[in-house]
């Protein structure tokens, strides 16, 4: 059953991104958009330009705009946006696992949108150390994809938050690369700005959204967390203070997981050193669940 594809309502200024990474996203947007002058006015081999009109990667930490990039980019292209958890493609049975892979790809075969596979690496992770019938199920599994990426002539953005662990035949064919970083805090002020709006909440103009970007390094996706609970407290309150926001962020910075980004390693193309939400209709299940 599949659920159909939506239209992203986000734009640019959505996104909270260090310059140098929004000047590269802007960048891998006119390269798909002229994509059809290289081949066409430009005589360019087939070949060398690729079948498909986009293949991404997004990578970094949790909560830095991977996935609203993905929402953003398919809204600048005047694109459908087809979202789904690229681990839903999985089974315990990898002839299941290639149907539910294969039917995705069929699905957006002649259909142009902007298909959107999040936490990209739980399939396509490098398992080149795996034994036994496990390294067969996996061989075969990566034969599968690399058959349905050298087929697919859409748009496909993979988002990772652990990009060392990519398996090296699919990162050949990956053609735009951009690392997300945890925002600095020029970037994180803006978020914080960016939240708030012009929510006219008792106090606002008394926040110094500066010293709160300052004092917590937190991704946008954790600023999100902390912002929803100082609003929740303010209401209680009937106004916001520096202080109900200071312990919103403290709270969520304390409550959050080991530190991301430990381990990763930057991969081969760009690197540099982002938020919101807009759930997907597009799901796919195919045969029994585990």
């Amino acid at each position: 059953q599949v659920r159909r594809s939506c239209h992203s309502q986000a734009g640019p200024p959505d996104l909270c991104l260090p310059t140098t990474v929004m000047e590269r996203f802007k960048r891998v947007i006119r390269s798909i958009q002229g994509r059809k002058e290289l081949l066409d006015a430009w005589g360019l081999d087939p070949a060398l330009v690729g079948k498909a009109q986009g293949v991404c990667l997004f990578h970094g930490p949790s909560g830095t705009g991977k996935s609203l990039a993905g929402e953003v980019l398919a809204k600048e292209l005047g694109l459908p946006l087809w979202r789904m958890q690229a681990s839903e493609l999985e089974s315990a049975y990898v002839g299941e696992s290639e149907a539910r892979l294969h039917k995705l790809f069929e699905l957006a075969k002649g259909k142009p949108a902007v298909l959107l596979l999040d936490e990209a690496d739980s399939v396509l992770a490098d398992r080149s150390r795996a034994e036994g019938s496990t390294r067969r199920y996996i061989q075969s599994l990566t034969a599968a994809w690399l058959r349905e990426l050298d087929r697919f002539s859409g748009v496909l953005v993979l988002t990772s938050n652990f990009a060392d662990s990519m398996d090296a035949a699919f990162e050949r064919r990956i053609q735009f690369r951009i690392e997300f970083p945890v925002p600095d805090a020029g970037v994180r002020e803006k978020i914080w700005a960016k939240l708030l709006g012009d929510a006219p909440i008792p106090g606002r103009d008394s926040l110094d959204l500066a010293l709160v970007a300052d004092r917590f390094p937190m991704a946008g996706g954790l600023i999100r967390n902390a912002f929803l609970t100082a609003c929740h407290r303010a209401a209680e309150l009937g106004h916001i203070t520096q202080e109900v926001l200071h312990q919103a962020a403290e709270e969520e910075q304390k409550s959050a997981l080991p530190k991301v980004g430990h381990g990763m390693k930057r991969i081969h193309g760009f690197a540099a050193g982002g938020s919101g939400s807009m759930k997907s209709n597009s799901h796919l299940e195919s045969g029994r669940h585990e």
